[in-house]
């Protein structure tokens, strides 16, 4: 950058005293004289903030470029041991619901019914299992599924409720099933009061 000559202009009017008085035209000079002081005085100025602002966002950038660095050698190593785990996860997934489609239709929905964080009828576990992979090739299916549930009553809890059919309006009884959870066993030792 160019070093700029800064005129001390009020020097030049302090001694207005030892100079003969100006003209109108020498005023005017005077005038745009200091006008053009003050506008180079800001433009200086300005240059100095934007040289430190471009210091400021240099630095920024090379930290965000360190930070990026890191990241990804970060993504570069945990992606392929996440793959890895998710296919161990889906395979695992996959043979269990094979094992599990030997077993019958009953073991598959209570399977649906514990994976589920809701109540679910049987159409929505019909759905379920046709989107797992299992096959549904029964005159009704949905029988099928209510008749396997009901026979684990200690295993699946079965109720109705009254619910209101968005598209017709109508109202009807939709019964809903959900697994019986296995609570867990705590070992803990009960002292008598008093000792």
């Amino acid at each position: 950058m160019e070093d700029v000559e800064v005129i001390d202009s009020e020097s030049d009017t302090d001694d207005s005293e030892d100079q003969p008085p100006l003209t109108p035209l020498g005023e005017k000079l005077r005038a745009q004289l200091a006008k053009a002081q003050r506008e180079l005085d800001q433009a200086t100025a300005r240059i100095e903030d934007i040289q430190a602002e471009q210091a400021e966002l240099e630095k920024e950038k090379t930290e965000l470029h360190q930070r990026a660095l890191v990241s990804r050698t970060v993504v570069e190593t945990l992606e392929p041991l996440y793959r890895e785990q998710e296919e161990e996860a889906l395979e695992k997934h996959a043979s269990e619901w094979e094992r599990l489609q030997e077993a019958g239709i009953q073991e598959c929905c209570y399977k649906v019914l514990l994976e589920s964080k809701y109540p679910l009828e049987a159409l929505d576990i019909k759905g379920e299992l046709e989107e797992l992979g299992i096959p549904m090739n029964y005159a009704n299916p949905l029988a099928v599924i209510h008749t396997s549930l009901k026979r684990i009553p200690e295993r699946v809890r079965s109720f109705k409720q009254r619910r209101r059919d968005p598209v017709t309006e109508k109202t009807g009884t939709v019964r809903y099933y959900e697994a019986i959870r296995e609570k867990k066993k705590v070992a803990a030792a009960v002292q008598p009061a008093g000792q």
